[in-house]
């Protein structure tokens, strides 16, 4: 097929999903695609309609059937008539998608804002118009070399060819390191909503470990093809995981923890996996709880004591002991610079 041809096609393609959304004049719609010819005079803004209602025309034939119709004649105005009706419960689901993708896209690339596009569709029209106005003012602000990274994952998961790439890990010796791994699966975090890979280390850990999207550069695809192990099971991988790490590095723990009567409240809107209650108490109010979360290689679940940080005073860490001791060495620290920085008396 000649260039010409398939940018006739792209273009048809784009004109449905145009009316799809919503319906629109010739007008409106030859100003989209020939913008730039009309405002540098190559093209007259008549010959740019005539061109439209000829692909109008065209994809109205009924051999193809896709359900456009001139729903008003002055201005010509167009609609993609053919639409797969949502239930409520559908409508709300796909609407969740589309704010999370939207706020948590992993770059700025056109594709992933057309998936939110094409979503959008997909909804009642009152709700299209509100969420394309909020999505075409939203595009994540992401670095451009995670866009890189994300598609040569993308490629050696679905090709089952190893990645090799260069990873800085928090904490470690601040230098990069670099990394052949055999991808098993992609996750996002549920606590940060980042992007994560689990899959086989070849180099230097020589086992099942996780990497974070944002800390990986210089990705590149190897030669090298695997076959994903029938006995990896995410759901067992994940199961003691308060966000992201799992089993690979250390072992799940208990954690009990003390919440004041104050946030009880928003513990029980839930969301917190892993979490029982052990206690209320009914003289202060306060409640105890335990949850089971992944350790690091020192047998720290920092998930669960980022998570901590977050609540305040209003949490109390019981167990374990060296988890306990790292939470009050923070609150020492926090205090030591406050008295150092201010003239307030603590």
């Amino acid at each position: 097929m000649s260039d010409l041809s398939w940018r006739k096609v792209e273009r048809l393609f784009e004109l449905e999903e145009l009316l799809r959304l919503k319906p629109r004049t010739v007008t409106e719609l030859a100003k989209h695609f020939h913008h730039a010819e009309i405002a540098t005079g190559k093209l007259k803004p008549e010959s740019a309609q005539r061109k439209l209602r000829d692909d109008i025309k065209f994809l109205m034939q009924e051999k193809f059937a896709r359900g456009i119709e001139m729903i008003k004649e002055r201005p010509p105005t167009y609609e993609m008539t053919k639409k797969h009706k949502l239930d409520d419960r559908q409508a709300l689901a796909i609407q969740s998608i589309i704010r999370l993708f939207a706020h948590h896209a992993p770059t700025n690339d056109d594709f992933y804002h057309q998936i939110i596009q094409e979503l959008t569709k997909k909804l009642p029209e009152h709700i299209q118009e509100i969420l394309e106005r909020r999505n075409q003012q939203q595009k994540t602000e992401r670095p451009q070399q995670l866009a890189r990274t994300l598609q040569k994952v993308n490629e050696a998961w679905g090709q089952c060819r190893q990645i090799q790439f260069q990873y800085l890990k928090p904490g470690g010796s601040g230098t990069w390191r670099n990394n052949t791994v055999s991808i098993f699966f992609c996750e996002i975090s549920r606590t940060n909503l980042d992007h994560y890979i689990i899959g086989y280390e070849h180099e230097f850990h020589k086992g099942i470990r996780t990497f974070k999207l944002s800390r990986m550069k210089q990705a590149e695809l190897l030669k090298n093809t695997y076959t994903i192990p029938e006995d990896f099971d995410p759901a067992k991988y994940f199961g003691n995981a308060w966000g992201i790490i799992g089993d690979s590095d250390g072992h799940s723990i208990p954690i009990r923890l003390r919440f004041s009567s104050s946030v009880l409240h928003r513990l029980d809107e839930g969301g917190y996996p892993n979490m029982q209650t052990i206690e209320d108490n009914q003289t202060d109010g306060t409640r105890t709880i335990e949850i089971r979360a992944g350790t690091n290689k020192d047998g720290i679940p920092l998930e669960v004591l980022v998570w901590a940080r977050s609540w305040g005073a209003n949490v109390e860490i019981l167990e374990p002991k060296q988890l306990r001791e790292l939470w009050l060495e923070d609150a020492r620290e926090i205090l030591k610079q406050y008295a150092k920085d201010s003239h307030d008396s603590i």
